[in-house]
């Protein structure tokens, strides 16, 4: 079990400020995009628009493929006898119209789509300078002062930052690789351990 020893340079402070709602006018604190190294020495991991591109393309695909093949899918799962399908898959799979071949692939585009949607919006940005973390989600952009922080580790692929006083920073899931994560934190001088 990690056992949180603060850092000598620590002392209790966190800001939390709220993220404009389009990200797209708001600059980064980095001046980068990605995964890496950034332009004032901070790590960023967060959503390219090139990665956004790419799994819109990807649920896109699968998505209309899904749609395309609905009824031999259908057919096939309905073989298997321990499996129920909800009813209105198996309803969309039966109709029979041309526009058919239209709709159900559309439809399966759409729903890809949203869930690109999906993960885009819940995907956890972080950024690790010298001085500060700074956590961007869904519900806002926090900045948590490396001052306040006494620990830093993964617990069931969650990251959890743990302040001066014992109490629990941050707990969550972030975007990035794990080993980067820590690579970049112990390289920014964190008190970096694992439970």
């Amino acid at each position: 079990m990690f056992h949180a020893r603060p850092h000598p340079s620590c002392e209790r402070t966190a800001a939390m400020t709220h993220r404009h709602s389009d990200s797209a006018t708001t600059p980064s604190l980095t001046g980068s995009t990605g995964h890496g190294e950034s332009s004032t020495g901070g790590a960023r991991f967060a959503l390219t628009r090139t990665d956004i591109t790419v799994l819109a393309g990807g649920f896109a695909i699968a998505g209309g493929a899904l749609g395309w093949f609905l009824p031999v899918l259908v057919t096939w799962v309905g073989r298997i006898p321990f499996l129920d399908l909800p009813q209105v898959v198996t309803w969309a799979a039966a109709l029979e119209s041309p526009a058919m071949a239209v709709v159900r692939p559309g439809a399966g585009v759409l729903l890809g789509l949203l869930v690109t949607a999906l993960v885009a919006f819940t995907t956890t940005n972080l950024e690790i300078h010298d001085d500060r973390i700074v956590i961007d989600g869904h519900d806002g952009r926090r900045e948590i002062r490396r001052t306040s922080c006494a620990g830093v580790w993964f617990e069931d692929g969650n990251l959890v930052v743990l302040g001066t006083g014992g109490g629990t920073l941050f707990r969550g899931s972030v975007e990035g690789n794990r080993t980067r994560i820590e690579r970049a934190f112990r390289a920014h001088g964190y008190p970096f351990g694992t439970v």
